[in-house]
């Protein structure tokens, strides 16, 4: 079919497949390729060709060092002109071409070239006749479409060429007219960032009688279009359609990086040095040797692998081995006793070829004085046979066979040297490193620095890994209001953990000494304690001191991480504060048995069970002064709550509620966190006539009756020293839940004033109002979030409204009872 009948598109496949086959691949398109070929004789001129591309992919020039030739093009896209030659073109169904004809304009020296096709459109045939003479190239596939075979035949000579599975020349194998192989070449080929390749090295490997390996450098420079090749859509429909280059998809740099070197790998039998297997393992194994030797010297004599999980400092504590620099320095011994134990082999093995070498020197020059050694003898033989002396013919028969031996003498030096040649560019391992370090250096240096990389990668993930614990723990502390204060001072400071009497030398916390445990150490590195770093995983049950205060906390070995809660009792001294607080929370471990437990009780000061068997007894209880302001702590489980609730409540001395006090230390201790105050108002002791009390006659003489006692106090100074302090450091009143209690009910007030005996909230704030003259007092609590009002007595046998006083003051803190 000719150019003008009806058929497909113009494919072009065939006439660029010698081109453009080597994988031209990304999103641009290939604008020239400027091939170099450097052959193995270095006396020879480089090879040149040149390429250029229109933006359709097509093939418009082409020179070499032969010439130049261009490439025409009609208004269909067939090939009109190949530079001075009439070209006539002839392509099949599917627009590819079959048969192209070049002609001289004498019409002399005419040439013909054939393409045959499988179903796919791949070239599987390429026939090229001219006069006499012919070349015939044949392909092969693989299942992708990519050349795996192909079979070229020239006049004397012929090629087998494989593909990798890139589609890439990775070995040729040239033969003589008879069949006989005459030397292969495996390439390994370097790649630009569109994948196409811009060098291949191809190593000669010729047969064994002929000279050492030698290398063949092809380098091609690639230029490209801003974007693919173009697709031109012809005018008629019959006209045909000339179908631009399909650019391969485009890869990531790494994907890229690891293709090359997969392919690098791959190659590196034919790329590297050497190609003698038995030398190459003699290599390992005196590599493996040298470097075995060096590191048993190193660790025998310098210490080099002892301690790698590191020893104790002098605080007793060891550090996580990637902190130490042990392991570091061992892996920095071990690749150097690696490399050291390479170049003594290559030395060695270098060694041992060039006494090899020289002895096949020595052999061949012992040859080649036999053969002068017979001139000599059948010289002296000649001269005694005419001197008539009957040993001459002995000589003389004895020269003429070693100068018969000539050409025998000359093939026998020429091989052993070449032996020996051979021999020392097998053990030649300095070629070998080259090579390696030229192709893989990237990979060197990976292995030499992986181990420490890793090191240090596992370091920073041990830190993040610990931030991220520590970080964990904080916000868990934060959702559970989880704060920890010191039961004392109410300082939030850090605190000494004390085992056995000793403070822990470090911060108890995941870091550079473990993640979810510390060890501490003997002097004689024997293992003593260890201790968690979490309050998730055990740090709570730990003892502490305060570094504020020096208070010691001990919570007898229970958990101690919760909710905090802080409410305290407030008012003058003797109003019942301690009796309150004890009998209360007695009712509060008596309703929730065993999810209510005591902790921080070690010296038994503030132990709930003690304290209220002596009010009950009606024996006289007295706040131990060492712990005064210290929190009695409890703690609280709830089923609908994750952590339990941990519970302070601080008996405040009432020395602090006079407005005689100056504000210290210890009134401030108490108002750092506290959430719930409770306000104790004995009305027995209230000074009657004190500014702004105003109780009425009947009160006045029911209380002169019950407490003839003269002391007296009044509760707005107690108040109003609460708001003072408050106001000094910072706390706002608004954030507080007030409630004011009443105590000693049981002593008929209610009764005497014509109240109910168990009155109510509203009833009791009336009482305090009208009955004691309160009613500023009662007025100024309304500053805070919310007032409450409550009477109770800790002597009377119904306990239920000192019970309920004590679940309001938890539900005030929305704690479920």
């Amino acid at each position: 079919m000719t150019a003008c009948e009806s058929r497909k598109p113009v494919r072009h496949s065939a006439m660029n497949a010698g081109y453009l086959a080597e994988a031209p691949a990304g999103e641009k398109g290939v604008e020239s390729i400027v091939t170099t070929v450097a052959g193995t004789d270095k006396n020879a001129p480089e090879i040149v060709t040149s390429l250029t591309f229109d933006s359709e992919g097509r093939i418009i020039s082409e020179s070499n060092n032969n010439g130049n030739r261009a490439y025409a093009y009609d208004e269909f896209g067939v090939i009109s002109a190949v530079g001075d030659d009439m070209v006539k073109a002839e392509y099949n169904e599917e627009g590819d071409l079959t048969h192209i004809h070049f002609g001289d304009t004498d019409s002399e020296n005419p040439s013909d070239v054939y393409f045959t096709y499988d179903e796919a459109g791949r070239v599987t045939e390429h026939l090229s006749t001219r006069d006499t003479m012919s070349v015939s190239i044949y392909y092969e596939y693989t299942s992708e479409g990519l050349p795996s075979v192909k079979q070229v035949s020239y006049p004397g000579i012929s090629s087998t060429i494989n593909y990798d599975e890139k589609g890439l020349m990775a070995t040729r194998t040239d033969f003589d007219r008879d069949g006989k192989e005459l030397r292969t070449i495996n390439y390994a080929y370097t790649f630009d960032d569109e994948g196409n390749w811009i060098k291949a090295v191809g190593k000669v490997k010729p047969n064994k009688w002929s000279r050492p390996k030698t290398f063949e450098t092809i380098t091609r420079e690639i230029s490209y279009y801003e974007g693919p090749y173009i697709k031109n859509e012809a005018a008629a429909s019959a006209a045909p359609v000339t179908v631009s280059h399909a650019s391969a998809p485009g890869r990531s740099s790494i994907d890229r990086y690891f293709d090359d070197l997969s392919y690098r790998f791959k190659m590196a039998p034919y790329t590297l040095g050497t190609s003698s297997t038995t030398m190459f393992v003699i290599m390992i194994i005196l590599t493996v040797l040298g470097a075995g030797l060096a590191i048993w010297y190193g660790a025998a004599e310098f210490d080099v692998y002892d301690d790698l999980l590191g020893e104790p400092g002098a605080n007793g504590m060891k550090r996580v081995w990637m902190y130490n620099w042990r392991p570091y320095q061992a892996v920095l011994y071990t690749m150097g006793c690696i490399l050291v134990g390479l170049i003594a082999s290559i030395l060695v093995l270098l060694i041992v070829g060039g006494i090899f070498w020289g002895i096949m020197w020595v052999v061949k020059g012992i040859l080649w004085c036999l053969y002068y050694l017979g001139w000599i003898l059948a010289i002296l033989g000649g001269l005694a046979l005419f001197g008539k002396e009957p040993m001459g013919c002995l000589a003389l028969i004895v020269g003429i066979f070693l100068i018969g031996c000539e050409n025998w003498i000359e093939r026998t030096g020429e091989m052993l040297v070449g032996w020996g040649e051979n021999f020392l560019e097998s053990a030649n391992f300095f070629g070998f490193g080259l090579g390696l370090f030229t192709n893989f250096w990237d990979v060197i240096i990976l292995i030499v620095f992986a181990p420490i990389a890793l090191f240090v990668a596992f370091a920073l993930v041990i830190i993040i890994f610990n931030l991220l614990l520590t970080g964990a723990e904080w916000v868990f502390t934060k959702i559970y209001s989880i704060n920890r204060p010191c039961p004392q001072c109410g300082k939030h400071a850090d605190y000494d953990y004390i085992i056995d009497g000793t403070p822990h030398p470090v911060a108890l916390r995941p870091g550079i000494y473990g993640s979810f445990h510390h060890t501490h150490y003997s002097r004689l590195g024997i293992p003593e304690y260890r201790i968690p770093t979490m309050l998730l995983n055990g740090r709570d049950r730990l003892d502490r001191r305060c570094r504020a205060c020096g208070a010691m906390i001990n919570t007898s070995g229970s958990h101690s991480v919760g909710t905090d809660v802080h409410i305290g009792l407030v008012g003058h001294v003797g109003v019942g504060k301690t009796y309150l607080i004890f009998s209360g929370l007695k009712e509060l471990m008596t309703e929730f048995g065993d999810d209510i437990e005591q902790v921080d009780n070690a010296d038994r000061n503030l132990d709930v069970e003690v304290k209220s068997n002596q009010i009950h007894a009606r024996r006289d209880i007295q706040t131990d002064r060492r712990t005064s302001y210290r929190a009695v702590q409890l703690m609280l489980k709830r089923s609908n709550h994750l952590v339990p609730y941990h519970l302070h409540f601080y008996d405040v001395a009432g020395e602090q509620f006079t407005t005689n006090t100056a504000l210290n230390d210890d009134a401030m201790r108490f108002y750092t966190n506290v959430q719930s105050i409770v306000v104790v108002v004995d009305p027995l002791m209230i000074d009657t006539q004190a500014p702004g009390v105003r109780a009425t006659v009947q009160f006045e003489q029911w209380q002169k009756e019950k407490n003839p006692r003269p002391m007296r106090y009044n509760p707005a100074e107690t108040l109003a020293s609460l708001n003072a302090y408050l106001e000094k450091y910072g706390r706002s009143a608004r954030k507080i839940d007030l409630t004011f209690v009443l105590v000693k009910s049981d002593m008929g007030y209610f009764e005497a004033m014509g109240y109910p005996a168990s009155p109510d909230s509203d009833r009791i704030c009336e009482f305090m109002k009208k009955e004691l003259g309160m009613t500023t007092l009662v007025n100024t609590g309304e500053m805070f979030r919310s007032v409450s009002f409550y009477a109770t007595s800790v002597y009377t046998d119904n306990r239920s409204t000192l019970r309920e006083l004590f679940f309001h003051l938890l539900r005030q803190r929305k704690i479920s009872c």
